[in-house]
């Protein structure tokens, strides 16, 4: 076996050489595998593959590596570092266009071994090699817009959608998502630089101004928080357990939620904490505003998402969520009033504002419309 380039907490990663090409095989002549390239690969597609990946590590020292089980040395899948042009991306909103040439990370996984976090651990790595060993300024994925399960990765990675680009290969035009991620949002991701986050008045619209997370905030000044309530279409609620190494409310159950960075609308940031938190892909338009709730120096953007939860697929965040259950909204909302799950509780907080939006939620639950008079309440000034 090659010499590791890359090490996870329960994968290696080196470079591929001829023993991997029935693993290879095993990946690109899966037709499910491979939907994102509109067909499974021939063999000589394959062996070019492998060629391509060898040429590229030796001209430049990038390029895809085995992914192998620590437990096993067995080649699961495919991650790297690769040059790749995009050329005639279009940046959304006020996202710089990307360089012609860009860093990114790219990764297949064969199909058995989905599901299971491998590809998100084996990225994560093969991004902070690219800010460390390659002094990048940002990193991207390119992602197919069908491909929900790459696109998760991405927002693992901490990556933001940030361009399009329509791709044409195999006869088919293939429209992709940027997603990037700069050295600053890396750095910032990896606790070296503390989070920024805009300042609001006490009508809840920004100032201007920015803090530093932990900083003071004066008097009249407050910061954005978000919470998003997860309800299952069998009206079931989705809690995560509160990982044990938190400063605050350690081992307790929660729902998804935290600070808004500075630029975030509160969709957006609830979007984020949530993928962040379980892994779970959402996209602002899918969550419905249950109203705000004040606090000392903040105020909390509250919100529903309503969809299926497949336990067994979640990613927790390390360091922050450590389980997650589904409990029944009447369980739930028992449990807010002091009971126990597994012999823990809720986190106070959450504990008051699941019993406060109890009517929306049992609304919810019926399957009805969480305002039935269209009046719903007004999210923070400049937020939607």
């Amino acid at each position: 076996m090659n010499k590791p380039a890359l090490t996870t907490r329960r994968l290696l990663l080196r470079p591929m050489d001829e023993d991997d090409l029935p693993a290879l095989r095993a990946i690109l002549q899966d037709p499910v595998a491979m939907k994102a390239y509109e067909h499974p690969f021939s063999e000589e597609e394959v062996r070019d593959w492998l060629a391509r990946q060898r040429r590229r590590r030796a001209a430049d020292g990038l390029g895809l590596l085995a992914v192998c089980l620590k437990s096993t040395g067995e080649m699961i899948g495919q991650c790297g570092v690769t040059w790749q042009d995009a050329t005639g991306a279009a940046p959304f909103g006020q996202t710089p266009p990307p360089e012609h040439r860009v860093l990114e990370v790219g990764y297949l996984f064969r199909r058995d071994c989905w599901h299971q976090g491998y590809a998100a651990e084996a990225a994560c790595a093969c991004r902070d090699w690219a800010f460390r060993r390659r002094g990048a300024k940002a990193v991207y994925a390119i992602v197919r817009d069908t491909n929900t399960a790459s696109r998760r990765v991405a927002l693992r990675m901490g990556m933001k959608p940030s361009g399009l680009l329509v791709k044409h290969y195999y006869g088919v035009e293939m429209p992709h998502i940027l997603y990037s991620i700069t050295r600053e949002q890396w750095l910032r991701l990896k606790g070296q630089v503390p989070e920024v986050w805009d300042v609001y008045d006490k009508n809840r619209r920004r100032t201007g101004d920015t803090v530093h997370r932990g900083s003071h905030l004066g008097e009249g000044q407050y910061f954005m928080a978000v919470a998003v309530t997860v309800l299952t279409p069998d009206g079931h609620l989705l809690l995560t357990l509160r990982s044990p190494q938190k400063k605050q409310a350690p081992d307790t159950w929660e729902v998804s939620g935290g600070a808004a960075l500075a630029g975030e609308s509160a969709p957006e940031a609830a979007c984020r904490e949530l993928c962040e938190e379980t892994g779970l892909l959402v996209f602002p338009r899918q969550l419905e505003y249950l109203g705000a709730e004040w606090r000392h120096s903040s105020f909390m953007e509250q919100f529903l998402l309503r969809t299926k939860v497949d336990l067994n697929a979640l990613t927790l965040q390390p360091g922050e969520t450590c389980a997650a259950r589904l409990l029944g909204l009447e369980q739930a909302l028992a449990l807010a009033e002091g009971g126990r799950l597994e012999g823990r509780p809720l986190c106070a907080p959450v504990s008051r504002r699941l019993r406060a939006q109890a009517p929306l939620l049992r609304r919810a639950a019926a399957g009805q419309p969480l305002w039935p008079d269209g009046r719903a309440p007004a999210l923070a000034p400049g937020e939607i």
